[in-house]
């Protein structure tokens, strides 16, 4: 019989530049945990909704506290980790430019990107994808 299904999270972190560009922020893994290029990732709380834990988790691994808006990115990513299914919904969180970032003991560097470098980087296919979501939504959302 198959447990509950764990929650998880997603959030492409980004900013808009002062000529409208967006930027996206990437996280790198330690090497023991394969030196990936990620965007934020975690599990929610119990009682935590999705957005919820997307909030606390970007506040958490980036330092960053001040969110401009959260965007629902209607992408859920579904996998299995350790004998359990999790299901993984994804938001973009936009920034002010000026945001610093102070990274957690998860991560050893970051770094702004452009939406093809980030695509390029980004290990998962699902964290490519949602990239591409976040720039096509952003866009219609200004």
């Amino acid at each position: 019989m198959a447990g509950p299904v764990g929650l998880k999270v997603g959030v492409v972190v980004f900013r808009r530049e002062a000529d409208g560009r967006l930027r996206y922020l990437l996280l790198q893994r330690p090497q023991r945990q394969g030196g990936w290029w990620a965007v934020v990732t975690g599990s929610a709380e119990r009682g935590e909704s999705a957005e919820q834990a997307a909030r606390r988790e970007t506040q958490e691994e980036t330092g960053i506290i001040t969110f401009l808006r959260v965007i629902d990115l209607a992408y859920t990513h579904t996998f299995r980790s350790r004998g359990r299914t999790y299901q993984e919904p994804y938001f973009a969180i936009e920034v002010p430019p000026d945001s610093p970032v102070r990274l957690s003991y998860e991560h050893v560097a970051y770094q702004w990107t452009t939406a093809d470098e980030a695509i390029r980087l980004l290990h998962w296919p699902h964290w490519r994808e949602v990239v591409r979501r976040t720039e096509q939504m952003a866009a219609q959302t200004t």
